[in-house]
């Protein structure tokens, strides 16, 4: 049984400890699995990653498992107890995040890692989910590999100004990534179109 086929989660059980479960499955554990993954997030983004809804019982039952955070607007946001919260001041190293990354997914509050202005450049209208660039771990651009013959290349159109430090690391980064992607080319190159 698929556990994300929403037809069938009113066909659920209550065992006898009280854990609701679809098949095999109990959703105590998908949303402790998430919390490991993307913690901490409110219960709205534990049901947008999963695709399943009314998961609010779920989440208040395990509250005394959970640690509970308050965000800017109130929100309450979950987390597993041994988790570590980083450093707000702690230098985020810029990132490569593939084509519809579990990251852009997994939150129904987006604005934590992608800015409101550039949604509709990531999230295009024909169901496209771009490949991004974290920039202190929020998108700020777009990037896209390319190879003619025996160069490489990777494009980056930048969502707002780099600066130099950030140039830098965003064409070091890139050289790492597009070693991975195409090792065998003989010439690689990383370009930033800025704004």
């Amino acid at each position: 049984m698929n556990v994300l086929d929403r037809s069938r989660t009113e066909g659920g059980e209550v065992s006898q400890d009280n854990r609701f479960q679809i098949g095999a499955v109990d959703l105590e554990s998908i949303v402790l699995r998430y919390l490991a993954a993307f913690g901490p997030a409110s219960v709205q983004d534990i049901q947008t990653w999963c695709g399943l809804t009314r998961l609010s019982g779920i989440v208040n039952g395990l509250r005394d498992r959970l640690v509970v955070y308050r965000n800017e607007t109130g929100r309450e946001l979950y987390d597993l107890p041994d988790q570590v919260l980083p450093d707000p001041e702690m230098r985020v190293p810029v990132r490569y995040l593939p084509e519809w990354d579990t990251i852009l997914l997994s939150y129904a509050d987006k604005s934590r890692i992608l800015p409101s202005e550039y949604s509709r450049l990531i999230f295009t209208t024909n169901g496209i989910i771009r490949a991004t660039v974290l920039i202190d771990g929020y998108v700020a651009g777009i990037w896209r590999a390319s190879r003619a013959g025996n160069s490489a290349t990777l494009v980056i159109d930048a969502l707002k100004r780099f600066d130099r430090p950030t140039t830098e690391d965003a064409i070091s980064e890139g050289m790492r990534l597009l070693k991975f992607l195409e090792p065998e080319a003989t010439s690689q190159d990383v370009k930033i179109v800025q704004q």
